[in-house]
C-alpha cells in the first residue's frame, strides 16, 4: 500500500490491511488516491460482487447499470476527503418484488440519498450537539469538514433526544433543543413543549355578555348621510321662527 503527497513517495513494508486503518473502507476497493489542492480524492468501488434487493432482499448479480457517486469523507491528516464510489445498480429477480432494479450500498460507507459517509455525519452530529449555530460550523471547517449552520442544526434535529433514552427517536420539529434556543435571540418568553408543562386547571372566565343598546337611545346617523338628506325641516322651523314664514312679494301672499 502507497499513498503518494507530493514528490515524497510514502510506503509500508509489507501488507497493511485497509480495515484497520480505515474502518469505514473495508467493504470497498481503493484503486487510487489523489491529492490536489488540500483535497484527499479516493476512487474506489464494492468489493462485493453481488446486492441484495431492499425491498424483498433477494440477492442479485445481474448488473443494469453503474454511475459515480461522490461522498464526503471525515479529514484525513487535516485535508479534506472525497469518496469516489462506482455504484452498481442491478436487477432485481423476484417476480413479485415492486422494484425492477436496485442500486447497491456498501455497509459502514453509503446510505440511501445521503452525500455524507456516516463518520462524518456522526462527527458533525456531535459538534452540533456541543455547539451548534455559527461556532460549530467554525469548528467543523477547522476539522476539515465544512459546514454551514443549517446543516448543523438539522443534524440536531435528527439526532434522538437524550431525555428519552438511546433507542428513542428523532426528536420532533417543533421540539428544539435547549442550547439552540439560548443561541437564537429571543423576540418574547419561551413556553416549553406541551408534554413537558403541568396542564392548566386553572377555571376559565366567562365573556361578559354584549350590552343591550336602550330603547331610548336614537339612532345614529352619519354626517354624511345628513349632508344628503339636508336639515330636518322641522328642527329648521324652529331654530329660525322666519323660516316658516312666506316671503313679502311672494305668490302665497297674494
Amino acid at each position: 500500500m502507497s499513498l503518494s503527497q507530493g514528490d515524497v513517495l510514502l510506503s509500508c513494508p509489507g501488507p497493511v490491511d485497509l480495515a484497520v486503518l480505515l474502518p469505514h473502507l473495508a467493504g470497498v476497493i481503493v484503486e487510487a488516491v489523489t491529492a490536489a489542492a488540500g483535497l484527499l480524492l479516493v476512487a474506489a468501488r464494492a468489493r462485493s460482487p453481488e446486492a441484495a434487493c431492499p425491498k424483498c432482499g433477494t440477492v442479485s448479480r445481474r448488473v443494469h447499470s453503474r454511475y459515480a457517486r461522490t461522498l464526503a469523507d471525515a479529514a484525513i491528516g487535516g485535508r479534506r476527503v472525497a469518496i469516489v464510489l462506482a455504484v452498481r445498480r442491478f436487477f432485481c429477480a423476484a417476480p413479485g418484488c415492486p422494484s425492477r432494479t436496485f442500486a447497491e450500498q456498501v455497509s459502514g460507507l453509503t446510505t440511501r440519498y445521503a452525500r455524507k459517509t456516516p463518520l462524518l455525519t456522526a462527527m458533525l452530529a456531535s459538534i452540533a450537539v456541543a455547539l451548534a449555530n455559527r461556532a460549530g460550523s467554525r469548528l467543523a471547517a477547522g476539522l476539515g469538514a465544512p459546514a454551514s449552520r443549517q446543516v448543523l442544526l438539522r443534524l440536531v434535529m435528527t439526532a434522538p433526544d437524550p431525555r428519552q433514552g438511546p433507542g428513542a427517536g428523532p426528536r420532533r420539529r417543533h421540539q428544539r433543543p435547549d442550547h439552540a434556543l439560548e443561541l437564537r435571540p429571543r423576540r418574547g418568553p419561551c413556553q416549553p413543549h406541551q408534554d413537558d408543562q403541568a396542564p392548566d386547571v386553572r377555571p376559565r372566565q366567562p365573556a361578559p355578555a354584549p350590552q343591550a343598546r336602550p330603547a331610548h337611545r336614537p339612532a345614529m346617523t352619519s354626517a354624511r348621510t345628513l349632508t344628503k338628506l339636508g336639515p330636518d325641516p322641522r328642527t329648521h322651523r324652529r331654530s329660525h321662527p322666519a323660516a316658516g314664514q312666506p316671503h313679502i312679494g311672494s305668490g302665497s301672499a297674494k
